[in-house]
């Protein structure tokens, strides 16, 4: 009886072994196909916010409306840390859609549109967008419209090398611009195309441009600036109330500067002329402060640097 006793408890207890082997076994086979399903789900939603759109996937767009809705769901920002935002337009203009209003109500955005294949920004299509603080524009575009970014948020402009044109008031008023990039093509620079952009301190004109514009840079904080070996025409006022500008060199390219070109640019202590200036603006005002214009007509004038003191309207030629 004992032994019987014996051979059913180590029957049992071999019935437990196994149950206790399988139970193990299909945890573990559980834990192993939950595993493999969230690695599958991870591998499915890579880069996907919680919405499933892609991670960044906002980023990238064929079509505004497509932004748009995009952009309306994205929280607010702050200017130092904006969406950065493709557009890849492929054919039209941006004239045909609105966008003056993009962005606004606190969402900030840097929108590279380098990619797009489209040739022109129209007139004021991107303008008082307070919250567009960047834009890249691709080689594709030729020109930019009138008021294309007139009174707008940007902090930085890369023009492509495409574009030709930079048009009346593009960037009018601009105040928080301060980095610039003007493409290797741009032949002309129009009216007030840069006025009053008070946070633009550095300026590099491309020997590409042939002429700039009345008004084109009034009112800047610039403190460097490099006209172009190309330039032929500086119009009336371009560079007036800039009074930051401590030095200019005029290329010798340059034959016209229009009346009030550097008026009232009180701390322009250093002007050189590289050629031969033929038309210094009417006969009313003329170009620069002080007697530098009949200095420089004089029988011992031309070609060469002129300076004066700091706040005097006596200019002096230099020695060469």
């Amino acid at each position: 009886m004992k032994n019987k006793r014996s051979v059913l408890l180590v029957r049992l207890l071999g019935l437990a072994i196994i149950a206790a082997i399988v139970f193990s076994a299909a945890l573990l086979f559980a834990g192993c196909e939950s595993a493999l399903s969230d690695s599958k789900n991870n591998s499915d939603n890579n880069g996907k916010d919680s919405d499933g759109s892609s991670e960044g996937s906002g980023t990238t767009f064929t079509t505004v409306d497509d932004f748009n809705k995009w952009l309306e769901k994205q929280e607010t920002n702050t200017p130092d840390k904006p969406y950065r935002v493709k557009l890849t337009l492929k054919d039209g203009s941006f004239g045909g859609h609105n966008l003056r209003y993009f962005g606004n109500g606190g969402k900030y955005v840097y929108l590279d549109i380098s990619d797009s294949t489209i040739t022109s920004i129209g007139e004021g299509n991107f303008k008082s967008c307070g919250t567009l603080v960047g834009i890249t524009i691709g080689n594709s575009f030729n020109s930019i419209g009138k008021e294309a970014f007139s009174s707008s948020g940007l902090t930085s402009v890369i023009i492509g090398n495409g574009v030709t044109n930079i048009g009346e008031k593009a960037f009018n008023q601009c105040h928080k611009l301060s980095s610039l990039t003007i493409g290797s093509s741009v032949t002309s620079i129009g009216e007030e195309a840069f006025y009053w952009c008070d946070g633009l301190t550095s300026l590099t004109i491309p020997d590409s441009v042939t002429s700039i514009g009345k008004n084109a840079f009034a009112h800047c904080s610039l403190t460097s600036l490099t006209i172009g070996n190309n330039v032929k025409n500086i119009g009336f006022g371009a560079f007036q109330q800039c009074k930051s500008l401590t030095s200019v060199t005029i290329p010798n390219s340059v034959t016209s500067i229009g009346a009030d070109a550097f008026a009232s640019c009180t701390n322009l202590t250093s002007v050189t002329f590289q050629g031969t200036i033929t038309s210094f603006g009417g006969s009313w005002s003329t170009p620069f402060p002080g007697d530098l214009v009949s200095k420089y007509r004089a029988a011992d004038g031309g070609i060469g640097t002129y300076t004066r003191p700091s706040g005097s309207s006596t200019w002096t030629k230099q020695p060469s």
